[in-house]
């Protein structure tokens, strides 16, 4: 049986953080938006829970991350769903463009 190989570029950081999760449809105007719990993240990106099932594999949203003082916008892709308990849909995110007030604030979190 073949091995997994572990692809993360970035060590993850098992801490909890509520972010804002925006996806914008066509000329800018906001099409849904949703609150979630962060369950873990890097500098590559996150995983975090929410209520709401209806993002997409391959979604752009844009999250906005209070980092203890800093919040922190970001541009992420959905690249992983899963169903968790309790009606909970897990999001697994690349970020896209990640500001360096993000990156520091995660670096100081390790």
């Amino acid at each position: 049986m073949p091995s997994h190989t572990e692809k993360r570029k970035h060590p993850r950081i098992a801490k909890s953080f509520f972010v804002s999760i925006k996806k914008y449809g066509g000329a800018k105007t906001l099409k849904l938006a949703y609150t979630g719990i962060i369950t873990n993240l890097s500098e590559g990106g996150m995983f975090l829970e929410m209520k709401d099932d209806s993002l997409a594999i391959g979604s752009k949203v844009n999250l906005s991350v209070c980092f203890d003082k800093d919040i922190v916008k970001i541009s992420s892709q959905v690249l992983r769903l899963e169903n968790l308990k309790k009606g909970r849909t897990g999001v697994g995110l690349k970020f896209i463009d990640l500001p360096d007030t993000g990156r520091k604030s995660i670096q100081r979190l390790q």
